[in-house]
Formats: C-alpha cells, sequence, structure tokens
C-alpha cells in the first residue's frame, strides 16, 4: 500500500494532466451536442436507445456483450500500453483520452435526455 501512494505522489502531475485531459473531452462532446443538428441528434438518441431496450428486455445476450465491451476494452489498454512504450505514447494517449470523455458524454446526454431539446 505505502508503495503505491508513493507511486502515485510522484506521478501526480501526470494523473491530474490526463484527468483534466479527459475532462476536456467531457467538455468537447457538451459543446458538439450543442451544435449537431436535430436530425442527427434523434438519430443519435434512437441508435442508443434502442441498444439500452434490447438490454433490458433481454433481447441481447447480456455474456455476449460483455465479453466485446471486455475485449473492447481490453485493446483500448494495450494500445495505450504498447504506445507508453513508444515516443508517441504522450500525444496519442491525451487524445484517446479525450475521444473516450467525447463518447461518455455523448452517451449520457442520449441516456439522461439532457441537451437533446
Amino acid at each position: 500500500m505505502k508503495l503505491i501512494i508513493e507511486y502515485i505522489k510522484k506521478y501526480k502531475v501526470t494523473y491530474i494532466g490526463v484527468v483534466l485531459i479527459f475532462i476536456v473531452g467531457i467538455i468537447l462532446g457538451i459543446c458538439v451536442t450543442f451544435k449537431i443538428p436535430n436530425n442527427e441528434k434523434t438519430e443519435i438518441k434512437d441508435y442508443i436507445q434502442t441498444s439500452i431496450n434490447s438490454l433490458k428486455e433481454n433481447n441481447i445476450n447480456k455474456q455476449s456483450v460483455f465479453g466485446k465491451t471486455f475485449v473492447n476494452n481490453l485493446k483500448f489498454l494495450m494500445i495505450v500500453w504498447i504506445l507508453g512504450c513508444t515516443i508517441i505514447a504522450g500525444f496519442t494517449i491525451y487524445i484517446l483520452m479525450i475521444y473516450k470523455g467525447f463518447l461518455i458524454r455523448i452517451y449520457s446526454n442520449s441516456y439522461t435526455g439532457d441537451f437533446w431539446s
């Protein structure tokens, strides 16, 4: 436990930077939801709502969805890890974090219904 705390203290600036970049992605997602046309908003909302309703109605194999999601997140983690071993990691990892924040915000907008009117 002490090693983990020391590690976090040592790389505190890096963690703060990644969190700030993630927040930038969320803010970009908010800005995009304000700027995209209404027909595209409804398409995105309908697509996500259909997926959510299918999960609620058990029309989708939950184990299959979990497996695909796990594999996709594992791929993302492996890309970040491999890029961490190279010199292009600093730039690319920040781009990936912006992308993740952007997607989370778009998904949350369609799920909660805010910013879609």
